[in-house]
């Protein structure tokens, strides 16, 4: 199995549940489909992370997925009105800080960078 993959997955797991956590906060009456959906959404952006192949610096390459794989989420919640916009923006940049941290932690912790197998 490869390495990279399982670990940035598992990464993002654990930031979906910190972001869910993030947001229950905000907003004690989170629905399950909202829990769902960001927990699913950071574990998606995890999986994306360690299946990518892109050949980018590992800070580059977490920022440009960490965006890509936030903007459905930060969509989701523009449509809720007792959410809005600033915590869309907030989903997209804490989006990118997680994939920062899920990168570090892959190639310079574990030495398994982009585009490797490990």
């Amino acid at each position: 199995m490869n390495k990279r993959l399982v670990l940035c997955t598992l990464l993002g797991l654990v930031f979906g549940v910190v972001c869910w956590g993030l947001i229950s906060a905000k907003d004690p009456l989170v629905s399950t489909s909202t829990a769902f959906a960001v927990i699913l959404g950071r574990t998606v952006m995890g999986f994306g992370l360690g299946i990518s192949r892109l050949q980018l610096r590992w800070w580059l390459h977490a920022l440009v997925l960490g965006v890509i794989f936030s903007l459905p989420l930060a969509a989701f919640f523009v449509e809720a009105p007792q959410m809005g916009i600033g915590i869309a923006f907030a989903i997209v940049v804490l989006g990118a800080v997680y994939a920062l941290v899920i990168e570090m932690v892959a190639t310079l912790v574990f030495k398994v960078g982009p585009g490797t197998r490990g």
